[in-house]
């Protein structure tokens, strides 16, 4: 259930010494969440939040997708994502590993080196040079790929197939009959019934915004948070719930929705029958 207990509303304040991914780890498991459950509602590999959780930045495609992993996955555990998105800046991104470049230094090391060491050197670097020269007339060097360059295809290769939440794309309204309202921050999936495997709408919904699923009359709902979440039908709000609360999956809609709206409808009054006018004289 997504709904944050009193003792939790702090939990960013009691975990501030942990790494960000052990936090996110924690809250997970207050909730009794399964990784590849969470994966498949944020339509993120779990390979890459698992690697979120362990902190291991190499494990993941690149710099902007893993803060917008980041954030996507801190929006849908209810906690701050600016504060976790800083954190995880200054712990994990922040930290570069320095490559040791110095040399093995001898026992008996002295401030300045040895004779032999120094004519070593001096010796290595002509040869090196004389090579380069005789080689350089006969062989033209292959240009170094710029580093941007390479940047930017390693990123290209290591994306993700799967498509990346951005909560600041507008969300594509569909023209059926039901609409999907957040009264605070939840996330929504509806999927086709006649075919499951076919997602019409998967993201976090904040609050105040809405979604209209398309023309269909078989459609289900997954929820997050159903106490978060008003539905309507043709216009008319519906308890399609019926008192669940918390997490709900695959709740078939469609023809119960229509059976709801139609059963709250008033009934027609009667109207006593006016009186013939030859009764009335």
């Amino acid at each position: 259930m997504l709904k944050l207990r009193m003792v939790e509303r702090n939990v960013l304040d009691n975990y501030t010494d942990l790494p960000v991914g052990e936090v996110l780890r924690r809250v997970r498991n207050q909730y009794a969440l399964e990784l590849p459950y969470v994966a498949a509602s944020l339509n993120i590999r779990p390979e890459h939040l698992a690697a979120i959780e362990a902190g291991d930045i190499s494990r993941l495609p690149g710099r902007v997708y893993a803060i917008g992993f980041v954030r996507t996955y801190a929006d849908y555990l209810k906690l701050d994502s600016d504060k976790i998105v800083y954190m995880f800046k200054s712990q994990v991104i922040g930290h570069t590993i320095a490559r040791d470049l110095n040399f093995p230094i001898p026992v008996t090391e002295t401030r300045s080196p040895a004779w032999w060491m120094v004519a070593a050197s001096v010796g290595t670097l002509a040869l090196i040079g004389l090579l380069v020269w005789a080689l350089s007339g006969s062989t033209e060097a292959e240009p170094d790929m710029p580093v941007a360059a390479a940047e930017t295809t390693r990123a290209a290769d290591a994306a993700p197939t799967a498509p990346v939440v951005d909560e600041t794309t507008p969300i594509k309204q569909g023209d059926g009959k039901l609409t999907v309202t957040a009264k605070e921050a939840s996330w929504v999936e509806i999927r086709s019934g006649d075919n499951p495997d076919e997602i019409l709408f998967s993201r976090v919904l904040k609050k105040g915004e809405s979604y209209t699923a398309p023309d269909q009359d078989s459609l289900t709902l997954s929820t997050g948070n159903a106490e978060g979440v008003a539905v309507t039908w043709a216009g008319k709000k519906i308890d399609i719930f019926e008192g669940r609360k918390g997490i709900v999956r695959n709740l078939p809609v469609g023809g119960l929705a229509a059976y709801k709206v139609e059963d709250s409808a008033p009934a027609a009054k009667s109207v006593p029958a006016q009186p013939a006018a030859s009764e009335q004289e």
